[in-house]
């Protein structure tokens, strides 16, 4: 009797969260591609519930169902596009979540986000016949448009800008499944403590807590990288090597790994700091003087771990 009141409830869930993941699909139109590709830090949590709360096997059968749902339902390009690496990734919080260190889910989250972005413009282009062409370079006239007309009259800086705006559309691609993961982690948390009773006790701390690095190691490793990168982009305006488009792929990923070394320092030392004004003077310190931070922070971040071995000894 319990068995079957067990499997009553569980057949419900799973009814009413597919029913909520298919209405997330059909109320944006699939024109909204921004939109549908913000929603992915959402639509895939309906998937993500129920397999904490009844176990991943009966979940693959819940996303069979919603799968041949969606497909009745939803055009091709929205199905492709985003109903099916949404149950994907919801089966991979199901199964990460709670079962792996916060890190760990995270960069799964990225991955497969960063995979759903290249399906997502794979698919736009052959199905819909997408002209990816005209939006680079409508977004690169309005770049362009920001930028002195004295300054695009160098032929060299005009030749590197040309090739930097190329190199940044596989790292903001990247930047973009990064935040993405890092908001779909979040999201499970801020969700599983308002229905811990259906998706089951929160995990142990040491799943959801930040991940801590005792060492110096990525900051040394950052601060050589970003060297070198900054280094070879600018060369060719030094006049010491002939212009490549390797100099514009060297600066794209120095501003890849910029970024990134700037939210890595953020969390480890700003976020965790308990005085909410001195936070904002951090954040605020952060930003404005970015350019010197690329290489001011991993110094700071090394100097500072040294200070607290120092004082551990």
């Amino acid at each position: 009797m319990k068995n079957s009141q067990s499997k009553t409830k569980q057949l419900t869930l799973g009814a009413i969260l597919l029913a909520v993941f298919v209405i997330l699909h059909i109320i944006i139109p699939g024109g909204q591609k921004v939109i549908q590709g913000v929603l992915m830090i959402l639509t895939f949590l309906p998937v993500t519930i129920y397999s904490l709360s009844c176990g991943v096997k009966k979940t693959l059968v819940m996303a069979a169902a919603g799968c041949a749902i969606c497909a009745l339902l939803l055009t091709p390009e929205v199905l492709l596009s985003y109903a099916i690496p949404a149950l994907l990734i919801g089966i991979a919080g199901g199964i990460c979540y709670g079962k792996c260190k916060r890190l760990t889910v995270i960069l799964v989250f990225s991955v497969m986000q960063l995979i759903q972005n290249i399906t997502e413009l794979l698919v736009y282009y052959f199905l819909m016949k997408v002209d990816f062409k005209a939006t680079y370079l409508w977004a690169v006239g309005l770049v362009y448009e920001k930028i002195p007309a004295e300054w695009l009259q160098n032929a060299l800086f005009a030749s590197f800008f040309e090739d930097l705006m190329i190199c940044c559309v596989p790292c903001l691609l990247i930047m973009g499944a990064g935040a993405k993961g890092i908001l779909s982690f979040q999201m499970i948390r801020l969700v599983h403590k308002r229905l811990s009773k259906i998706m089951g006790p929160e995990p142990e701390a040491k799943y959801t807590e930040q991940t801590k690095f005792s060492g110096g190691g990525i900051s040394v490793a950052y601060l050589c990288v970003e060297s070198v990168c900054t280094a070879v982009a600018i060369l060719p305006f030094l006049k010491i090597v002939p212009y490549h488009f390797v100099s514009a792929a060297a600066a794209a990923v120095a501003i890849l790994l910029g970024i990134i070394y700037l939210y890595y320092f953020y969390s480890i030392r700003v976020r965790t700091n308990k005085e909410h004004t001195t936070r904002l003077i951090y954040s605020f310190v952060l930003v404005a003087l970015l350019p010197i931070n690329l290489f001011a922070l991993p110094i700071v971040e090394i100097n500072l771990l040294k200070k607290e071995s120092s004082n551990k000894e």
